[in-house]
């Protein structure tokens, strides 16, 4: 008895819905404190701080980012 099982063509699709598996906080001298999900769209230390509202205030000198990734300062 055969089946046919060779002419069977399957296809399948994979439609990613979200990604959310990790998350940057952003705090400090700024309007709005928060957390963003990382997309699969690249994020860029600019578009973080717009979503905080931006850098509230201070002198520029004064202004620093730091970037803490595994418990390791950068």
């Amino acid at each position: 008895v055969q089946f046919g099982f060779n002419q069977i063509e399957p296809t399948s699709s994979l439609k990613i819905a979200e990604f959310n598996s990790q998350k940057v906080s952003i705090g400090g001298v700024i309007q709005k404190p928060n957390v963003v999900a990382l997309k699969l769209a690249p994020i860029y230390l600019g578009e973080a701080l717009a979503t905080a509202g931006g850098v509230d205030g201070g002198k520029e000198e004064d202004k620093s980012v730091r970037i803490y990734r595994d418990g390791q300062l950068y």
